[in-house]
């Protein structure tokens, strides 16, 4: 069940954000030399990845993204989904409350055994969300067997 205001009245936190820097100030003698937390979940894309008979389905998170921006590779049997943020300097009026909307540049790459290299995979981006759809080889599908 979810309880709004059940972190940010006992522990002040008021966005995943904040959460993020009480867990780093807290490891912070542990993690010395590690770098930003927040800095590497940033630049990670989440995606899900099924597998069907035939084909593997990759979905990733793209919300803000233009299209020119996103670039999909595939080489051998790892699949790479980048897009490279362009950042604009805006004058507002009057002071900031609270600035937590980034875009930045991102990466994610994804070993898919079996892929079939003649196939070209086929990606659609509809409502911030990069499906990309790669055919699996036809003689490493899995067959079931008949037992005599």
């Amino acid at each position: 069940m979810y309880y709004p205001t059940t972190l940010s009245s006992r522990y002040g936190v008021t966005s995943p954000n904040r959460l993020m820097r009480m867990v780093e100030e807290m490891l912070e003698p542990r993690l010395t030399g590690m770098g930003d937390l927040s800095e590497v979940s940033s630049q990670i894309i989440p995606t899900n990845v099924r597998e069907t008979e035939d084909k593997y389905i990759v979905e990733a998170q793209m919300s803000g993204a233009d299209r020119e921006d996103i670039e999909v590779f595939l080489e051998d049997d790892v699949l790479t989904v980048s897009y490279d943020a362009k950042t604009e300097e805006e004058q507002l009026e009057g002071g900031v409350l609270q600035d937590e909307w980034r875009l930045e540049s991102r990466r994610r790459s994804m070993r898919l055994p079996q892929v079939d290299r003649k196939s070209e995979p086929v990606g659609t981006l509809q409502n911030g969300i990069l499906r990309v759809e790669v055919e699996k080889s036809p003689e490493r599908r899995r067959r079931r067997l008949t037992i005599q």
